[in-house]
């Protein structure tokens, strides 16, 4: 699996390069994430832009580690996402289950208030 990476102060961009993650390509992305959530505390932009297709397998390793992430403290965002790709996320109800946007942009800024809601419902919690 082709993915470059970008890293920032909060998060870190992974961008997949392959326009088809397959069945056989699922393994490798779930340990792809596996290692960027053990080796640091970044939030998670994921640019699918290339992607024009992606098995069923792969929707449900988004859905499960976004739950993770969730329990954990920390944003995943996916953006760029294709017609063929979108489509495949509503016919497996993942749509409403996961963080997308349409731009990096709009990603970086989800990803920075949720920063900010995270560590004011820190602050409440503290008094």
């Amino acid at each position: 699996m082709n993915i470059k990476t970008d890293t920032k102060e909060k998060f870190r961009v992974l961008r997949i390069q392959d326009v088809t993650i397959t069945e056989n390509l699922s393994a490798e992305f779930h340990t792809i994430l596996d290692e960027h959530f053990a080796t640091s505390p970044y939030n998670l932009i994921l640019d699918f832009s290339q992607v024009g297709h992606m098995a069923d397998s792969i929707i449900t390793l988004l859905t499960d580690v976004y739950s993770q992430c969730l329990e954990n403290g920390i944003s995943m965002v996916l953006f760029g996402l294709q017609d063929t790709v979108m489509l495949s996320l509503r016919e497996k109800e993942a749509d409403d289950l996961l963080n997308i946007t349409p731009t990096e942009s709009e990603a970086w800024d989800i990803v920075q208030m949720e920063e900010i809601e995270r560590e004011l419902l820190k602050d409440n919690d503290l008094e």
